[in-house]
């Protein structure tokens, strides 16, 4: 055995969905920033109202006048997110939906390591704890 140390890279821990990013860093002395998003939420279908019987159901189109708006709201939204990882920082991308997906294919493309961890909302505190746990630092415990 030889002394060396085994270096782990610098790991990144994001949790994102469309409406707010936390991003932890540093597992020695957590730095935790939090993005809230402007992209407007999806409208609830009010169901199909037919005019006139040769119109087939779902009408036409499909898609929702403020889609193209919500798409870049959540492009410009992403950007911001991925432009507070540091480039070539392994990062752990969590989240309930495709927004965490937009972001692990983004940072991807720019060339950084990026894993995808489905998952609901989670405290700054589970954050911060996965980050360690990435990081390689055994998990702290706390006496009561």
């Amino acid at each position: 055995m030889s002394g060396h140390a085994v270096v782990t890279p610098p790991v990144t821990v994001v949790w994102v969905d469309s409406r707010q990013a936390t991003i932890v860093r540093d597992p020695e002395s957590p730095d935790v920033r939090t993005f809230v998003s402007d992209v407007p939420v999806h409208r609830t279908s009010t169901g199909h109202v037919r005019y006139r019987p040769a119109i087939r159901h779902g009408g036409g189109g499909g898609q929702d006048a403020d889609e193209p708006r919500r798409r870049e709201h959540l492009k410009r939204f992403v950007e911001a997110v991925i432009g507070a990882i540091p480039r070539g920082e392994r990062a752990i991308v969590m989240g309930p939906g495709q927004v965490g997906d937009e972001v692990v294919r983004e940072l991807r493309l720019r060339g950084d390591p990026a894993e995808r961890e489905v998952s609901d909302v989670r405290t700054t505190r589970q954050l911060i704890a996965r980050l360690r746990e990435a990081a390689g630092e055994p998990p702290r415990r706390v006496r009561r």
